[in-house]
């Protein structure tokens, strides 16, 4: 991993690139959730690579921008992989696709081992020295933290050197590779939609006077479990191809929920 000299890209742009990562969070939002924060981690690193090329550029940082989430060690390791990808010019396509399909499963892993695992049983150990008086616990809670924090130049590095050696070994097969990226990421991407996407009606229709009929249980759910919020994705997907702007889709979907709320529709 410490073979750097014949590549555009320097131990010192991985630096820095780490760095930036402090703040991936700082634009959170919504829309883009890290997509933002990640687009400004990876941009000086594009503008080396494509400095003769502006156009190419432009359609780099678009490609970076948009939605992004993972755990911030994590987030490293697959910036290092996605550079390594950039300099070797690999297909766009193989790039986005590792991308998307890459940082749902990476974020699953990062949180089991560091913020499930390593940092509350490090905060448990401190805390139980520190209520004892021992100066020792908060020490070394701040030093497992520092660690923890360092632990991004390592990832990046290695993110970086895997997706060198990938590439060179990959060879013919990288078009095939790029489409099955492509169909990961989307697989990915409707997997998140399930998750993050909620709606569920209150709804009712009036049997007898004892007796109602849920719309939700008898008449959505029977047809296709989460039928609304899939139908709600696809009526913003549409919009957003009609060039709607996504913050007035929020703002839509906000009143559109209070409004369905207030009648004890939802």
């Amino acid at each position: 991993m410490s073979e750097y000299k014949d590549n555009l890209i320097t131990k010192s742009d991985l630096n820095a690139a780490v760095w930036r990562s402090i703040v991936i969070q700082g634009t959170f939002n919504y829309e883009r959730y890290q997509g933002s924060g990640w687009c400004a981690m990876i941009a000086p690193i594009l503008e080396k690579i494509h400095s003769d090329n502006k156009n190419e550029l432009r359609e780099r940082l678009k490609d970076n921008s948009g939605f992004f989430n993972t755990q911030l060690i994590m987030a490293n390791f697959l910036l290092g992989l996605v550079i390594s990808l950039y300099e070797k010019k690999a297909d766009r396509k193989l790039i986005n696709g590792l991308r998307i399909s890459l940082f749902g499963p990476l974020a699953g892993i990062g949180d089991s081992i560091f913020w499930f695992t390593l940092m509350p049983i490090m905060a448990g150990i401190c805390s139980s020295l520190a209520t004892k008086g021992n100066i020792i616990g908060p020490i070394i809670y701040f030093l497992v933290y520092i660690g923890v924090f360092a632990l991004r130049f390592f990832a990046i590095r290695v993110g970086y050197y895997t997706g060198s050696k990938s590439i060179e070994k990959l060879g013919a097969k990288t078009g095939e590779l790029s489409t099955a990226a492509s169909i990961l990421g989307c697989t990915v991407l409707g997997g998140l939609i399930a998750t993050l996407v909620s709606f569920q009606t209150k709804a009712t229709i009036t049997i007898t006077d004892s007796v109602s009929l849920s719309i939700q249980e008898a008449f959505f759910d029977q047809i296709i479990p989460n039928f609304l919020p899939v139908v709600i994705t696809i009526l913003m997907y549409v919009m957003l191809k009609k060039k709607v702007s996504p913050t007035f889709l929020i703002l839509l979907l906000l009143i559109g929920s209070l409004t369905l709320s207030y009648f004890g529709m939802v």
